[in-house]
């Protein structure tokens, strides 16, 4: 294994690191417009309209949104594995986790969680690691060879650290290094920290979709017409800002002194005395912006069209007369586009799931066959009582089973917590037991 110090300053995690800071930069707003100078016209300098309209997080919130507002669903069918496995996901917010690692797996391209066991405590932990302080080195498998977690922070004493970790197949090794105004740095591997793996590698990278192997942000086919967009409305409020104060032109000669209005205090009611023939206008602008309509509607098309949103999300239409095929017509696209996205994003969930696995049995000793399925369900706008309806009906008709028509309800979130609500509601219900009793009753008196 190379260096550490090597590795971090390679030209491959250099071009990694700036690739990952253009992507932070675009999502929180940061873009080409604001870079633009002002100007000077004729002797008059005026500051230039910089407008930032970040398409970027709507986009990015919708596809979340529509993949992740109903929770991923993961069941294992061994019995005791599964229950612990779910009240891990419900302790430990995994739903939240889960939409927080989607958002930077779209943003950047990819995502990376880190499983731990903290000291002194038997439950296993996953957290998202900051994209920015990302250093992954796959091999040529595509599989991760290493990974590195390196950041800097200032220390109670106002003394900027760099703390850094490396994850190699076989053990984790934490390094540190001073940071000196005017000196180079060097990470020093704290020797007495190094820990041995015991459940498997415990980096899980989510990978959105690769050209050549490389991972590609939502945000790149945006980046150039949110650009577009935002240099041309910037430009026409340039020439509004110019224009709101046309020039006074008069054409002819005019007489002195001016007849000021009585009583007013300033200069309304003023009279120019003028020459016949002489007139007095404003210089004014066409304000005909039809063309600059028309091509910015383009472009915001354009917006719909490449990234997974339907354009009746922007326009806040109301959907809630249209019945479920009209509503699935209308998100067709956003369906198709977005099934690589969710496979991909289940392929990170395995490997999480196939290392809580192993924390499993190593705290219980029982081998567990198999690995958790993991189901996700896109969120589709619904005609809910149509849909209730339908779910009702065939489960009426023995064509679906109860727990499939739960999968489906839009008002159940989580099957299993649901199951358990139904039977403890079932069992503290005074007048289901009465009536039990009563049924027993009858049938031990016609014995």
């Amino acid at each position: 294994m190379a260096d550490i110090n090597s590795i971090l300053n390679s030209s491959y995690m250099i071009m990694h690191s700036n690739r990952t800071l253009h992507f932070y930069d675009l999502y929180r707003g940061l873009h080409r417009i604001l870079d633009k100078s002002n100007k000077t016209v004729g002797t008059d300098k005026f500051e230039t309209t910089k407008l930032v309209l970040n398409y970027n997080d709507p986009v990015i919130a919708f596809i979340v949104d529509f993949c992740l507002r109903n929770p991923a669903q993961v069941q294992h069918k061994d019995e005791q594995f599964n229950d612990w496995l779910q009240n891990w996901i419900k302790e430990n917010s995994i739903h939240s986790l889960d939409r927080k690692t989607l958002e930077n797996m779209c943003v950047y391209g990819e995502a990376f969680e880190e499983g731990y066991i903290k000291k002194g405590s038997e439950e296993p932990k996953i957290r998202n690691i900051l994209n920015t302080a990302s250093y992954p080195y796959y091999g040529d498998d595509s599989q991760l060879d290493f990974f590195i977690e390196s950041f800097k922070q200032y220390d109670w004493n106002n003394v900027e650290i760099q703390y850094s970790t490396m994850f190699e197949r076989d053990k984790i090794t934490p390094y540190r290094a001073l940071l000196k105004e005017g000196e180079p740095s060097k990470l020093l591997a704290v020797k007495d920290e190094i820990l041995q793996l015991r459940f498997g590698y415990p980096i899980f990278d989510y990978i959105n979709r690769s050209i050549e192997g490389e991972p590609v942000s939502d945000l790149e086919v945006l980046e150039s017409i949110i650009n577009e967009i935002e240099e041309k409305l910037s430009n026409v409020g340039d020439v509004l800002d110019y224009n709101s104060s046309p020039t006074l032109v008069s054409i002819g000669q005019r007489v002195e002194p001016t007849v000021k209005a009585k009583n007013t205090g300033n200069n309304s009611g003023r009279v120019l005395n003028m020459t016949q023939g002489s007139d007095v206008r404003y210089l004014t602008w066409d304000q005909n912006v039809s063309a600059v309509d028309w091509y910015i509607n383009t472009l915001k098309s354009m917006i719909y069209e490449l990234s997974l949103t339907p354009k009746i999300f922007f326009d806040a239409a109301n959907v809630s007369n249209l019945s479920g095929v009209a509503l699935t017509i209308l998100y067709s696209v956003t369906i198709i586009k977005s099934a690589p996205k969710i496979e991909n994003f289940k392929q990170g969930l395995m490997k999480r799931y196939a290392w809580l696995k192993q924390v499993y049995e190593f705290k219980t000793g029982r081998k567990i066959d198999g690995m958790p399925t993991i189901t996700i369900t896109p969120s589709i706008p619904m005609n809910e009582s149509e849909l209730i309806s339908n779910l009702t009906a065939s489960v009426d008709a023995k064509l679906i089973s109860r727990e499939l028509a739960m999968t489906k309800h839009p008002y159940v979130t989580n099957v299993q917590e649901e199951k358990e609500r139904i039977q403890e509601e079932d069992q503290n219900d005074p007048y289901s037991k009465q009536f039990d009793k009563e049924i027993q009753k009858e049938f031990e008196d016609k014995k």
